[in-house]
């Protein structure tokens, strides 16, 4: 399985995945539909999405580093 690199791939997972909590975090609701009931994120929320996004995309980016530094 030669060209394949996990470690790269499993960055880039890591990376979406922090992209997607960043997401999450700022997220405003466009439209309102009567029977969907959504509720603010509190404080102590939005701390662990930050934290946890930060963590997977530091850890995506070493990864990509890590795998180009061995090709």
């Amino acid at each position: 399985m030669r060209g394949i690199n996990f470690l790269a791939g499993l960055g880039t997972i890591l990376i979406f995945i922090g992209i997607f909590c960043f997401k999450a975090l700022f997220y405003k609701k466009t439209f309102k539909e009567e029977t969907e009931v959504s509720t603010p994120l509190k404080k102590h929320q939005k701390v662990l999405l930050i934290v946890v996004g930060g963590v997977c995309v530091v850890l995506g980016l070493s990864l990509i580093l890590k795998a180009l530094k061995l090709i």
